[in-house]
């Protein structure tokens, strides 16, 4: 992964752009003296992540951290014209797995634009089809907006049994739940 693009900043916000084919973070492998070691692949990866972050200009945000991934893959070149048009931005849903493409990033991402990754508290990561392979990374700190609806749940202290019990922005009975009843 190369060719960095200035990242959009404003605030805790930072959204840059990682050329090359989006890679999975590799499991440690042992050697026969049961040594672990990091793949040179993963590594080589997790270092152009690094470097782009620093070449955009990305710095550390306090507090929890909202994470987004969109690894954009090259649709094969052997797919026909007319199928690679209506390919182009449909999920990606073949290897890597999108876990280990975030981990690839978050673990690359250590002290440039977080202090740790234990300060993510909200990912998301899409696997597409493109035009050009690269990876598309938004780093912000995450506010009460990123917060689940189960969130809501718990902050009053309701019994929820199932998810089922989960009240919905859509439901009636939240308004009662929540205190805004009439």
């Amino acid at each position: 992964m190369s060719k960095t693009r200035p990242a959009e900043r404003s605030g805790n916000y930072f959204r840059f752009q990682v050329g090359g084919k989006p890679q999975g973070k590799a499991r440690p492998r042992v050697t026969r003296s049961g040594r672990a070691y990091t793949p040179k692949k993963t590594e080589r990866a997790e270092m152009g992540v690094a470097w782009s972050a620093r070449d955009a200009g990305v710095r550390p945000i306090d507090g929890p951290v909202a994470l987004e991934i969109v690894a954009i893959y090259e649709v094969p070149k052997g797919v026909s014209q007319r199928k690679r048009q209506a390919m182009l931005g449909e999920f990606r849903p073949v290897k890597p797995d999108a876990d280990n493409v975030l981990k690839l990033v978050a673990d690359a991402l250590n002290g440039i634009a977080y202090g740790d990754d234990n300060q993510i508290v909200s990912t998301a990561v899409w696997k597409i089809y493109g035009a050009e392979s690269r990876v598309i990374i938004t780093v912000r700190s995450a506010t009460s907006a990123d917060l689940p609806r189960e969130a809501e749940v718990e902050r009053a202290g309701l019994a929820v049994r199932s998810l089922a019990d989960v009240p919905r922005a859509s439901d009636p009975v939240q308004v009662e739940l929540f205190g805004g009843g009439a």
